[in-house]
């Protein structure tokens, strides 16, 4: 199924960059053109929007499976890597992605989430590669925008060929308990012409079904053209993020923007050792 979104996400994408335009002056407008003026361009708009968020839900479930059925260990370690690197990306794919329409509610949210830099080991050097001068412009839309169109869905196809090769090499995928240390894991090998197959089939079209129906009903949002003179307050962080937005108001941002985070991916990490 998170194959099926990431699909789904690299094709909607694809048809919107016949429109979008990443200059901060033309790149509300276009996303405007995309929906009013291209045949069905406001339900591509919403397919690619509800199908990164149910991705993020989808990749985090799976991660959940791989916990309680003890497949992050044994000769699965690597792969459990693997999937925190694919995590990571499609996290960070969502991140840019927030920043394209250029509207206000994106960009507030990033303009505070690139000043939050400053409170990380060499903040100044990164946020240095990422605006110009004090404020967000079109050097930060435009390094986005690659990131999203290129850097990000390149490696992101590298890691999940990896990741699927693994799960191959490892002769299936864990379906017993926590079991997953030595030789006594319990993998499960079917017919992928008769029973996976079709299973995968079905699912994958009931989810495009579903995304599509989510589409057609509601609309993606999108706020005012952003104004660097008019903060919203609050300004929010996307719903992904908004855990380490909430720890700003108990912990000195060094601690909820550095270590924190830090700490949880450590653990994430040396999990399976």
């Amino acid at each position: 199924m998170c194959l099926v979104l990431v699909t789904v996400l690299m094709g909607s994408g694809a048809f919107m960059l016949f429109s979008y335009q990443p200059f901060p002056e033309f790149a509300y407008s276009s996303v405007q053109f995309l929906e009013n003026q291209f045949v069905f361009g406001r339900m591509i708009r919403s397919t690619h929007y509800f199908a990164a968020n149910l991705l993020v839900v989808m990749v985090f479930g799976h991660m959940l499976r791989i916990f309680f059925t003890g497949g992050y260990q044994g000769k699965r370690k690597l792969n459990w890597i693997i999937g925190l690197c694919v995590l990571s990306l499609i996290l960070l794919s969502c991140f840019t992605d927030y920043f394209l329409p250029w509207d206000q509610t994106a960009f507030w949210a990033v303009t505070i989430c690139i000043h939050m830099v400053d409170y990380v080991p060499a903040g100044g050097f990164l946020k240095g590669l990422l605006i110009s001068g004090d404020s967000v412009g079109e050097k930060t839309l435009q390094l986005f925008f690659i990131l999203h169109t290129t850097v990000i869905p390149s490696t992101l196809i590298l890691f999940l060929a990896t990741h699927f090769w693994k799960v191959r090499k490892a002769k299936g995928v864990v379906t017993s308990g926590l079991n997953g240390r030595g030789d006594g894991e319990k993998s499960v090998m079917v017919s992928t012409r008769s029973n996976l197959l079709l299973r995968e089939t079905v699912a994958g079209l009931v989810l495009i079904a579903f995304v599509l129906t989510l589409a057609f009903v509601f609309d993606a949002p999108l706020d005012n053209m952003a104004n660097a003179g008019l903060s919203p307050n609050p300004a929010k962080a996307p719903w992904y993020f908004s855990g380490f937005q909430e720890l700003l108001f108990h912990f000195h941002p060094f601690f909820a923007v550095f270590i924190i985070p830090c700490v949880i991916m450590s653990t994430m990490i040396f999990l399976p050792f």
